[in-house]
């Protein structure tokens, strides 16, 4: 955690969980205009950003949502957009329950 400490942690934790819904959103967007490779680009992003933070699940649907996107598959895209945003939910409340009780740095 370098000289940040929990601090440092906590920063870098509510730096993912901000971006994540814009990244989604990002995602959705460039769908919508059937821009394929910047949606899978977005996505290889969101799965090294959810990688580091332990949220396996929704890394796991961000490979799913590549390979949908380089086979221009838009509904089956978005349907794995909208479990991507549902898994987030359930991540987000776990990882903020246990912020809750990281030791503080003072």
């Amino acid at each position: 955690m370098g000289d940040g400490g929990s601090e440092g942690l906590v920063e870098a934790c509510d730096l993912f969980l901000d971006g994540v819904p814009s990244r989604v959103a990002g995602i959705r967007d460039t769908l919508a205009e059937r821009r394929f490779e910047d949606a899978g680009r977005g996505a290889h992003t969101l799965r090294g950003s959810a990688g580091a933070f332990g949220a396996r699940r929704l890394s796991a649907l961000t490979v799913t949502l590549e390979r949908l996107c380089l086979e221009g598959d838009t509904a089956g895209a978005t349907a794995v957009l909208d479990e991507m945003e549902t898994e987030f939910r359930i991540f987000r409340a776990v990882l903020v329950a246990r912020l809750g009780r990281l030791p503080s740095s003072r």
